[in-house]
């Protein structure tokens, strides 16, 4: 603050309000949105001060959720025309709110500068680490102003538009919005995180921050510019191994089975029922059924390896993508009559598509697809690495409780399958979404039904076919 025509005393207030609530999402106005609770506030004369709360974990049949800590300590500091002030600040608390105020006498001419550090720290249940609060408190300790702290940032984030960032020209929004992507990427997306990209990253509260395929539009483009990112985000998918592989085991099925969304952990957080607004209803969720995620993350590793050719990386990438063929070729059944193969009771990238009694559909043309085109590049794969990287080959099988020989006939077993798998083509070369797709009613079969939806008699026509979409079924 620069006084040019004053001089008197200024105030100023600095808080940490931890009593917000998630209200940016129009559809879960109904739901509860108190996600914290309180857990202690407070601060000192010298301008520091912190909030603790805890998440409030919903109740889940069959799961014992525990609630994360998080705490956020802040520090004010003060200079005068470039010299360090100590004023005494006031601290006034609330629930979850905590207000540090202060006044200084300032001269016309002067310029006040006021620096707000904050150190946000979180603790998961069971994970041993020291308390939020002392982490907290050290963060913002060993900072000596925000000037320095931004520094650094603005250095990286000067480099990160030079590589990624897209110029438009004559397009304002067009800019803007190529703008957000990139940084809606790269804020979520470091060699630094132990976590993935969620569809709205931290730019929005839809999609609860979970990982979903979009993983496969994101990836390639990362990898032509920062590797070390890419690699960072497929490690962090195979952290989450175990639990896909305890996920197929579950479903008697062999290999890893990655969930439709991911959690940190990398656990399935599909709800299997959905609330819906409009109505006041819960209806059965049959999302989870969206098994082309494997697939979207072994496209990411096969892209990243042949991308970059990083060796080191190879085992681990293998290994992915081997589990994930071996669960795709676990759930194929093979037809007696025609030599053909089968995946049935999935959904596709088409969510409006559920399959009979809404239990998934057959023989899902992007599915398939993208198996055979997998099963054929990680054979591909496993033959260079054979060569070149027998000893992380052998480890990727160990970690995989197989040995050769057994690959060798799943190998083998797995030619058939891409070479055999099931596309429903129709006369005029039209691929079907679905095994059952070309029995699905068109829009000349629905002009002039009605229907009744959430409690309204609807005409069938305008409700599935607006512009443009002709090439919906029902």
């Amino acid at each position: 603050i620069r006084d040019s025509n004053y001089s008197g005393v200024i105030g100023v207030k600095a808080g940490l309000h931890g009593d917000h609530i998630n209200d940016g999402v129009g559809r879960y106005a109904k739901l509860d949105q108190h996600h914290l609770e309180r857990l202690d506030e407070g601060g000192k004369s010298d301008g520091t001060f912190y909030v603790s709360v805890q998440t409030n974990p919903s109740p889940v049949p069959g799961k014992a959720l525990k609630p994360a800590k998080i705490t956020a300590a802040a520090r004010v500091i003060v200079e005068l025309d470039g010299e360090r002030r100590h004023p005494k600040f006031e601290i006034e608390t609330a629930n979850r709110r905590v207000d540090a105020s202060f006044r200084q006498t300032v001269e016309q001419g002067q310029t006040l500068v006021v620096h707000k550090l904050v150190g946000l720290h979180t603790l998961k249940p069971c994970s041993g680490a020291p308390d939020t609060l002392d982490d907290a408190h050290r963060t913002i300790a060993d900072l000596a102003s925000f000037s320095d702290d931004l520094e650094p940032s603005a250095l990286k984030w000067a480099e990160i538009w030079e590589k990624a960032g897209i110029g438009v020209t004559g397009d304002r929004l067009g800019q803007q919005a190529l703008n957000l992507a990139t940084y809606h990427l790269f804020v979520m997306g470091s060699e630094h995180n132990d976590g993935g990209i969620g569809p709205r990253g931290l730019t929005g509260e839809t999609y609860r921050g979970h990982e979903f395929w979009d993983d496969i539009l994101y990836y390639p483009g990362i990898s032509l510019q920062y590797p070390r990112i890419t690699r960072s985000l497929l490690e962090h998918r195979y952290h989450g191994l175990g639990a896909a592989r305890e996920a197929a085991q579950k479903h008697h099925f062999q290999g890893a089975m990655f969930p439709w969304q991911a959690g940190i952990d990398g656990d399935e957080q599909t709800q299997t029922t959905r609330f819906n607004p409009v109505s006041g209803k819960w209806d059965p969720d049959n999302s989870c059924r969206q098994r082309h995620v494997s697939l979207a993350i072994a496209y990411n590793v096969l892209d990243y390896l042949e991308t970059t050719a990083d060796v080191q990386f190879r085992g681990m990438g293998v290994e992915m993508v081997l589990d994930i063929c071996r669960f795709f070729a676990s759930m194929c059944e093979r037809d007696p009559q025609t030599g053909r193969y089968s995946i049935d009771g999935v959904m596709g990238p088409n969510e409006f598509h559920e399959g009979k009694q809404k239990c998934g559909v057959r023989d899902n043309a992007y599915t398939n697809i993208m198996l055979a085109w997998t099963m054929e590049k990680v054979e591909r794969l496993v033959t260079a690495m054979k060569a070149a990287a027998p000893l992380a080959l052998e480890a990727a099988y160990r970690n995989m409780g197989v040995t050769e020989k057994e690959m060798t006939q799943a190998y083998d077993h797995w030619q058939k399958i891409r070479q055999q798998l099931s596309l429903h083509i129709n006369a005029e070369g039209v691929i079907a979404n679905h095994a059952d797709w070309f029995d699905l009613k068109g829009p000349d079969d629905v002009k002039g039904r009605e229907v009744e939806l959430d409690g309204k008699v609807q005409d069938l026509f305008s409700i599935v076919y607006a512009p443009g979409r002709s090439d919906r079924r029902i």
